[in-house]
């Protein structure tokens, strides 16, 4: 006989020592209320059976309390366990509802372990009739995606993601459920992005984690429809550029060559463009040219403009400074102009090409793996003196060196915009800033971009081109790049070909540094997504889809405002903390250019710290300003904090801010002031699945009048 793992307690949804008249009124409320995701009359029928034989054991105070004591008995301190309360019996039949009673107790994985053992036994028993099977396809639905829910909000991603991968297993081998099996695949593809940054991150991750990690993300590029596909606006559930550029520094080199090659032999542009670079750090890091050559023969194969700086750095590292040189002679690009220009005028640009290219690979090229020092410096004189580079260069001499003239338009029947826009495409999943998760603790800093104006049309590996709004407020600015503040150059390298039975000497001095020293900012790890909503009854609506993962501005402390969000109560120290965060992110958005949009990870703070009316209403005021052509320029400044209300689920504060703003038009020129003054808000804070957000603010009531 089945034993049902509740006690009569737990069945009914009552707490020990109620009396008869709650046991009743709570039986009658069940029986009138059944689940209403459409289970078939025979199912609900012994459902209501079984919660009646319940309620007459509970309404018998003898056995009521008897059954108390026994759910109170510790394990193994009254002797033998043999008499200890270990579930419910069932009659023969019921068996196949009880998965539905465990997921009314919320006890939704064991739930789903029961549904899918009795459907293990359609072929033990010639009771097991269609319309139960039926039933128990849509129990171990809503169980699998219940409980992955649960494992979600608690951050267990990987569970998460297996418990949906198991039924859609169970789901795919009946051809009915193919609607339920596609839900649970989108659910499954939300979850997904945060497995496998769950299990690549990690320094402690088996083999077998890795490889499953490595086989979802694979999963999840081939639904998006490889890597050049674009996203939905509507109905994707990351934005995947930014997933990607978090990703790939968690990504071995060999791990990205396995990746990118095989996306690439399919065509894919971006893939190839990925390829290259990949190559390129393994050539350079392994000091194995053939991996240089393979990279610029992938370059050659994507069919884009502006890849000249590339394919001069990659020519140079094989040994061809003169063709290299004729590549540059060649080449428009705005920042390797300028970089050039950036010494004295000579017939020979091999001292700049050579720093250029040092500060290529120090920058775009080796932090973006997981088994490169982020911190390592280039070294060109080590590599050009290594025996492998030396004998790889001598035997590829033989070999004319290519020297490209003009370049020609690839792509002569497309417009200027396409042009532009397939560009933007192969520089979309690299950061532009690629931080390695380095095991040691005292890494601290990001990468710096290159300090040279950025291009309009060399893909600058991630978008650098678009520089992050400064935050403009009391506490913290962002650095900007600094101009080179002196000048050495480099000794010509050697460009004579090898001469058959001489040892190729390439004569390189250590590069000089056009990077001056800034202040390093500590690196935020990514966002951990919110909890999902309560599940739809008859499994129809999907979660809605998951926050950018992009991060969030780096002067937040994101781990801080994270740990105050997951508290269980808001108390003093959390409003302050989420209230300057508020206010910073809000200043930031406002002091936006007129001519640009607040940048992805300033939205997304935004989005993390407040509800959608208070993040609406400022993207509202921040229109607004667009539109007249102004920026606003906010300085907040906190005072006294005090709560005036508290509950587990909303806070009140009322707070003292030293205010002032000034508006600037598109020139610069201040147009209004205002302030300093002092201001008295109060502000609600509410909590959510998401953890603890703005809620509302207001000017505080005049002294001596209550506030609402």
């Amino acid at each position: 006989m089945t034993k049902l793992p509740l006690d009569h307690f737990r069945l009914l949804g009552v707490k020990p020592g109620v009396n008869s008249s709650e046991i009743e009124r709570t039986l009658v409320e069940r029986l009138r209320n059944p689940p209403s995701e459409g289970y078939s009359l025979e199912s609900l029928d012994a459902r209501a059976e079984i919660l009646r034989s319940s309620g007459a054991f509970l309404m018998d105070e003898q056995r009521c309390r008897s059954h108390g004591r026994q759910l109170a008995t510790i394990p193994g301190e009254d002797g033998p366990d043999e008499g200890r309360f270990s579930g419910i019996e069932l009659e023969p039949g019921q068996e196949m509802v009880a998965p539905l009673l465990l997921l009314e107790a919320q006890d939704n994985l064991q739930a789903f372990e029961l549904a899918l053992e009795l459907l293990s036994r359609r072929g033990e028993t010639a009771a097991f009739r269609g319309h139960q099977q039926a039933d128990l396809l849509l129990m171990a639905a809503l169980a699998a995606r219940r409980a992955s829910q649960q494992m979600w909000t608690k951050r267990l991603y990987d569970q998460s993601a297996q418990i949906l991968e198991r039924v859609i297993q169970v789901m795919a081998q009946h051809p009915s459920q193919a609607r339920r099996k596609a839900i649970l695949e989108d659910d499954l593809y939300k979850v997904v992005p945060f497995q496998v940054l769950d299990l690549l991150s990690q320094e402690s991750c088996t083999p077998a984690e890795r490889q499953r990690g490595l086989r979802s993300l694979k999963a999840l590029i081939d639904h998006r429809g490889g890597l050049d596909a674009e996203d939905d606006e509507q109905c994707s559930p990351i934005v995947f550029r930014d997933f990607f550029k978090q990703i790939r520094p968690r990504l071995t080199i060999d791990e990205q060559l396995g990746l990118f090659e095989g996306y690439s032999v399919q065509g894919a542009s971006t893939a190839t463009f990925l390829l290259a670079y990949t190559r390129a750090a393994a050539g350079f890091q392994r000091r194995q040219p053939a991996h240089v050559d393979a990279a610029l023969a992938a370059l050659e194969a994507v069919d884009v403009e502006g890849l000249e700086p590339e394919k001069a750095c990659l020519l140079l590292l094989l040994g061809q400074p003169d063709a290299a040189q004729d590549m540059v002679k060649s080449c428009q690009d705005p920042r390797l102009c300028q970089w050039l220009a950036s010494y004295p005028s000579t017939s020979d640009s091999l001292p700049g090409l050579c720093s250029f290219c040092s500060q290529w690979l120090e920058r775009h090229v080796l932090p973006c793996y997981r088994d490169v020092d982020p911190r390592g410096k280039v070294d060109l004189d080590a590599y050009f003196l290594d025996p492998q580079v030396q004998g790889y260069i001598k035997d590829r001499d033989s070999l004319p060196a290519p020297r490209p003239g003009p370049p020609e338009s690839k792509s002569s029947g497309v417009n200027g915009e396409e042009k532009a826009k397939q560009m933007k495409d192969l520089a979309l999943f690299t950061p532009a800033n690629p931080v390695k998760q380095a095991p040691q603790a005292e890494q601290t800093g990001q990468q710096e971009p290159l300090s040279l104006p950025p291009p309009h049309r060399w893909p600058d590996v991630g978008g650098a081109s678009t520089a992050r709004p400064a935050a403009k407020n009391n506490e913290a600015m962002d650095s900007a790049p600094v101009a080179p503040q002196g000048r050495t150059l480099w000794p010509l390298m050697a460009k004579t070909a090898m001469v058959a039975g001489v040892t190729i000497a390439l004569l390189v001095l250590r590069p000089w540094s056009l990077l001056t020293t800034t202040a390093r900012t500590p690196v935020s790890p990514p966002p951990q997504p919110p909890s999902p909503p309560p599940d739809a009854a008859a499994l129809n609506n999907p979660p809605p889809a998951l926050p950018s993962l992009a991060n969030t501005p780096t002067p937040l402390d994101l781990p801080r405002i994270q740990a105050v969000q997951d508290a269980e109560a808001l108390d003093l120290a959390g409003v302050t903390t989420l209230l300057r965060s508020w206010l910073h992110v809000k200043a930031s958005v406002l002091d936006t250019s007129p001519a640009t949009r607040p940048s992805p990870d300033i939205l997304d703070a935004l989005a993390l710290l407040a509800v959608p009316d208070q993040v609406t209403a400022v993207l509202n005021q921040h229109r607004s300003l667009r539109e007249r052509g102004e920026q606003l320029n906010v300085k907040t400044t906190l005072g006294d904090v005090a709560l005036l209300a508290q509950t587990p689920s909303q806070v009140s504060a009322r707070v003292v801010l030293t205010y002032a703003e000034s508006t600037r038009d598109a020139g610069g020129a201040t147009t209004n002031t205002l302030g300093p003054t002092i201001l008295r808000n109060d502000y609600t804070f509410v909590r959510e699945q998401q953890g603890w957000r703005l809620l509302r603010f207001s000017p505080s009531p005049p002294l001596g009048i209550a506030s609402r």
